[in-house]
């Protein structure tokens, strides 16, 4: 009987508030607020920005692409996001205004007919201005990776690797938004922008098998190296740090495989190692799914782990080294807050390490100093992450 004389108690006092108001008030009601702001964006985006292309946990539909300033305050962090589908590839153009997203659709959500697309998106104010679609539901949907979507001869091209389980490469013309070929690359995997017009991919029997294509997207040269990938005993991880057009491949026990791709073929430079032998026996070992970048001072930052193990090798880890990629030596170590799976390094004048980590946060560091400097959270931010700078 209480409950029923309180309730009553609380629906009078309602009536009495709602009884007190002037008719003047409800014929001057208050201003309908606008939801959300509609801005444009620079020509040319800080360099201090950044891109996270994520799968918003906990489900595998719902891509983002955010556009983040790290040296914002938290609340003012994110500048503007593309919602994508079904673990998108992201590219950021120079050459045009245009921002690329390579993509998958079912029409039943996650079942029915699947439809692959490039979706290409106006730069300025992040709205879709048309699309790609890619043939034979082909396009490799999983773990992402880096590598998976490439720009080719000055961003004329687009590069979509495949896997059904069959390895390919469709070729886009960007310019003119057409699909021109599709490469098959038996036993190999990912791609790697190689010299003029062409790209290269790590294949199953330790070596890499480089393509170069004509104007019209067809193979007009292959050419494939000795085998230098330890497979069996010593694997590279697929996705390299780069520096101009050398890119530094990782193994999973630190060895480091440098291969200058500037020209149709790949060069092999000396191979060096992240540990010294007192290192090695304590197990230290590179570790995550971003783990390894590069920033424009020319320093290699990896994040690496003690007492690893074989199936360690996606865990992350609490420390990131840094090399100078020149000497090989090893200049700095910074200890994380938290451990992070991905890394990545803004290219601005003072640049920021920057840190996923299992907690959906994304941590800020000095990357001269290996400050801690801020932490943002991020709710829906998985496992699953890559963090690109803003090319300019």
């Amino acid at each position: 009987m209480r409950r029923i004389r309180m309730g009553g108690g609380l629906l009078g006092l309602l009536l009495a508030t709602f009884a007190s108001a002037s008719a003047a008030d409800f014929a001057n009601p208050l201003p309908i607020e606008t939801s959300g702001a509609v801005k444009t964006l620079p020509a040319a985006f800080p360099s201090r920005w950044v891109f996270l292309d994520y799968i918003a946990s906990p489900g595998l539909s719902d891509s983002k692409i955010e556009l983040l300033d790290p040296g914002a305050r938290s609340a003012k962090q994110v500048i503007g996001q593309i919602g994508a589908d079904y673990y998108a590839n992201f590219l950021q153009g120079t050459a045009r205004p245009e921002l690329y997203v390579a993509e998958t659709f079912f029409s039943r959500g996650t079942r029915g007919t699947r439809t692959d697309v490039i979706t290409i998106y106006d730069a300025k104010t992040l709205t879709p201005g048309g699309e790609i679609v890619l043939p034979g539901a082909r396009r490799w949907v999983g773990v992402m990776q880096p590598n998976a979507f490439q720009f080719a001869d000055h961003e004329k091209l687009g590069l979509v690797y495949n896997f059904t389980p069959a390895s390919s490469v469709t070729v886009v013309n960007l310019e003119t938004r057409q699909v021109l070929s599709q490469v098959p690359l038996p036993g190999c995997a990912l791609i790697y922008p190689t010299g003029p017009r062409g790209f290269s991919s790590l294949c199953a029997n330790g070596t890499m098998l480089s393509v170069q294509l004509d104007g019209a997207g067809a193979v007009s040269s292959q050419t494939e190296t000795p085998p230098f990938n330890d497979l069996a005993d010593d694997p590279l991880f697929s996705a390299p740090a780069t520096i101009g057009a050398t890119n530094f491949f990782i193994s999973y026990k630190g060895r480091v495989q440098p291969i200058d791709l500037s020209a149709a073929a790949p060069r092999l430079l000396p191979a060096w190692s992240l540990v010294t032998e007192e290192e090695a026996k304590a197990n230290w070992r590179p570790s995550g799914s971003q783990l390894a970048v590069a920033g424009a001072s020319g320093r290699l930052f990896v994040i690496m782990q003690p007492n690893g193990k074989d199936g360690s090798h996606m865990d992350g880890g609490n420390e990131v080294w840094v090399f100078d990629t020149a000497s090989h030596a090893k200049v700095a170590t910074i200890k994380l807050k938290s451990m992070a799976q991905c890394i990545g390094v803004s290219g601005d004048e003072h640049p920021q390490l920057l840190a996923t980590t299992l907690s959906a946060t994304l941590d800020s560091y000095d990357a001269a100093t290996g400050a801690f400097t801020s932490r943002a959270l991020i709710p829906s931010l998985g496992a699953q992450t890559l963090i690109y700078p803003v090319r300019r």
